[in-house]
């Protein structure tokens, strides 16, 4: 992500998008993955950051404090 908004110059919003919808779309997997919505699966990422900007900001770092997988917690860090 951080390669992309920097060497790429995409923004945040495209950047998330080419991670979640997008790489869904292009595996085929869009009506079961890439959003949040019903019928789709629960796995996501909750990230401790203030803004979207700060995905591709930090090189090296987790900003990462909970990850949910099939509706379920599979991680929880402390932030």
């Amino acid at each position: 992500m951080n390669m992309a908004r920097r060497l790429f110059g995409l923004t945040s919003e495209e950047v998330l998008l080419g991670v979640t919808r997008h790489a869904a779309r292009a595996l085929g997997l869009e009506r079961q993955r890439g959003s949040l919505a019903a019928g789709r699966a629960a796995d996501f990422a909750v990230w401790s950051i203030d803004t979207l900007d700060e995905l591709g900001y930090w090189a090296g770092f987790n900003p990462c404090s909970m990850v949910v997988q099939d509706g379920s917690i599979v991680l929880e860090r402390n932030s």
